[in-house]
């Protein structure tokens, strides 16, 4: 078995309304610096997310479709490659063995 890491994209099956990562701003008050944190809302209809998959090399795909289960991955926007075994972590299970954060988009570009 060997480690790959994937960029998948998913697309969902109905728009969500999801929150927009914005970064904390600092807003100069009168006394001191405040932090302020915009919030705000987007409409997704997909999102990319890396995921590392131990597996053997015809599996991956496989892997992939099972742990993915809220949406369908479009398969011309996702790609994997080997990962160089010295920067896996040994106890890494068979499977996917880290999940990063979800990136939302609302439109194709």
């Amino acid at each position: 078995m060997d480690d790959f890491m994937a960029a998948v994209c998913v697309v969902l099956p109905e728009p969500a309304v999801v929150p927009v990562p914005q970064p904390p701003s600092m807003i100069v008050t009168e006394t001191s610096p405040t932090a302020a944190h915009h919030t705000g809302e987007m409409l997704a209809i997909g999102y990319y997310r890396n995921l590392a998959v131990r597996a053997d090399r015809d599996e991956v795909k496989h892997v992939l479709m099972s742990y993915v289960d809220d949406g369908d991955i479009h398969w011309g926007q996702t790609a994997w490659r080997e990962m160089d075994e010295h920067k896996t972590p040994p106890q890494a299970g068979v499977g996917v063995w880290y999940a990063g954060k979800r990136v939302y988009f609302s439109a194709w570009s």
